[in-house]
């Protein structure tokens, strides 16, 4: 057991501190040899009051010994074990990256490689609740980076992907997915597989051994197709000229979706091709939220705990201590009625510390926030804003309780916000809760609310425009609905009428206006599914919460 937490950092502060005693020894007797060759014969004893030189001693060693308690308080002392409980999701994911050298290829923009790394960016922060390892393969697979969600780290191994860069040459895509179930199989929860590559694939005869052992494994495979059937060139790296095969050909690499429709259909999984890393990573956690998300909990685990309150508490009151004394008077020689000040002053200050602030209390329901504990966030938001009742903590409840889905409680916390410099936000985001609860009518007055405070606030002008259009009464929506399907009925009409005629008469101009007529529907169903899809439109999300500095 190791009794401080930080102990290499403990060895560092402990060499600093005893370089610190040293030089302060050395300085007391350098004083004290000047003070001797300036004041001999005993005539300093005259000039100081008495007792003041042991005083100034004593003072200093307060302070050295403060500073030894505050180096223990840093290091972390432990002892003692507590359990605690841990909630998190058991969503896993590995991404297998293809890194042939074909991925080199830049018929995809700046290089399939390239687009690749940026879609996994993409992919780690909206599948921010899941846990990701990293893949990379060639002839053969290799983990580039294990299963965790440490996002830096994530991002230090996704960088670092470059085509070749593995010693086994070809493309291996069965061997990606065996890797892949043999890994993910120590992990409970649903199980996914993302797989990028160009389809390119020189092991077909694996394959179908491979989707077997996936799919006893239940392992959902989303494919990324990555380049283009007109495909590319690809440059040696060596010799910075176009590859040839053992014929003397150059080698062209082209995109091979039928592998990659065939793997995600018989996984269960999702076929995408690529356009861009938005769409990609949007489209991916749109699957993803179909799987089922097992939230675990789990209170077997032990820590050490921390004891750094202890040694810090210790070194503030011999600060205040050494404070406190005066050197005209020695008042540790005479205690007496003298001490009762200081003692209590010390042990109200001490006494104090304890006593939770709201900026504490604040700080911490910022740190649920951020976990997604909303219930846990919104007590602590409670606890500070009865103390100190601050617009900011108050804008920080309603956002909790939005989250929370009590969205006429978190509507009346926005309200009655009073600081012009959050109400805007306050508006809008109580405009999002009141339409959620249905309640569109107060949530137009809040968005034409928070328009008037700014009115360059386009997410309030754009929902706005959503509740207003969704207001429309089900009698004048129905009526609409009738006359557009009337209007369609007498275009059909008119359609078999056209065809008629075309059968009757061959002739060049008939069949152009026909041609015409049948343009013109298409643009009006267009214009119809746009006006359906803008009703259905939602609102966009709110604001999230104040950042402070607490």
């Amino acid at each position: 057991m190791n009794f401080f937490k930080n102990q290499p950092l403990l060895y560092k502060l402990f060499a600093g501190y005893l370089i610190l005693v040293f030089i302060y020894f050395q300085l007391m007797i350098r004083k004290e040899r000047i003070t001797l060759s300036v004041f001999k014969d005993g005539s300093l004893d005259r000039v100081l009051p008495p007792g003041v030189q042991n005083l100034r001693k004593i003072k200093d060693r307060l302070l050295l010994a403060a500073a030894l308690l505050l180096l223990f308080s840093v290091a972390g002392p432990q002892w003692g074990r507590e359990f605690i409980k841990s909630d998190g999701f058991s969503g896993n994911i590995a991404i297998a990256v293809d890194t042939s050298l074909s991925m080199s290829a830049g018929d995809i923009k700046p290089s399939r490689i390239e687009s690749a790394k940026l879609a996994i960016k993409y992919l780690f922060k909206d599948l921010s609740d899941y846990k990701f390892a990293i893949f990379a393969f060639q002839g053969k697979p290799y983990i580039q980076c294990p299963m965790t969600s440490d996002y830096e780290a994530l991002m230090y191994f996704a960088e670092g992907m470059r085509p070749n860069m593995l010693p086994s040459k070809g493309t291996n895509i069965p061997a990606a997915i065996k890797l892949a179930v043999s890994y993910l199989s120590r992990y409970e929860g649903e199980k996914m597989l993302v797989l990028i590559t160009d389809g390119e694939d020189h092991h077909k005869d694996e394959m179908k051994d491979a989707l077997e052992s996936a799919q006893k494994a239940s392992l959902k495979i989303v494919t990324i197709s990555i380049g283009t059937p007109e495909g590319d060139l690809i440059k040696d790296p060596q010799t910075g000229e176009y590859k040839k095969d053992q014929t003397g050909n150059t080698v062209l690499t082209r995109l091979n979706e039928s592998t990659l429709i065939e793997i995600a259909g018989k996984t269960h999984g999702k076929y995408i091709k690529y356009t861009n890393p938005e769409n990609v990573s949007e489209e991916i956690r749109s699957f993803a939220e179909t799987l089922k998300k097992s939230k675990t909990s789990s209170v077997n685990s032990q820590i050490y705990k921390n004891r750094f309150q202890i040694p810090l508490i210790f070194a503030l009151l011999l600060i205040m201590v050494e404070f406190i004394i005066m050197e005209e008077k020695t008042y540790l020689s005479f205690p007496g009625k003298k001490m009762i000040a200081p003692i209590l002053l010390i042990v109200f200050f001490s006494g104090n510390m304890f006593a939770a602030s709201p900026s504490y209390e604040a700080s911490k329901g910022n740190a649920m926030y951020k976990k997604g504990d909303f219930s846990k966030a919104y007590d602590y938001y409670k606890n500070a804003y009865k103390k100190k009742q601050d617009d900011k903590i108050l804008f920080n409840m309603g956002n909790a309780l939005y989250k929370m889905e009590e969205y006429s409680k978190a509507a009346d916390a926005f309200d009655s916000i009073k600081n012009q410099k959050i109400k805007s936000k306050a508006f809008y985001n109580a405009g999002n809760a009141r339409y959620l609860s249905q309640d569109k009518e107060n949530a137009i007055k809040d968005y034409r609310k928070a328009l008037l405070i700014n009115p360059k606030d386009k997410k309030a002008l754009y929902n706005l425009q959503v509740a207003l259009e969704n207001k429309t009464c089900p009698q004048s929506q129905e009526k609409e609905d009738k006359q557009n399907k009337k209007q369609n009925e007498n275009e059909n009409k008119q359609k078999d009428k056209n065809q008629d005629n075309n059968k009757k008469d061959n002739q060049s101009p008939e069949k152009k206006r026909a041609q015409q007529l049948l343009d013109m529907m298409k643009e009006r169903e267009k214009e119809n599914r746009k006006k359906a899809d803008r009703r259905q439109a939602q609102s966009q999300k709110s604001d999230d919460y104040e950042v402070n500095d607490w």
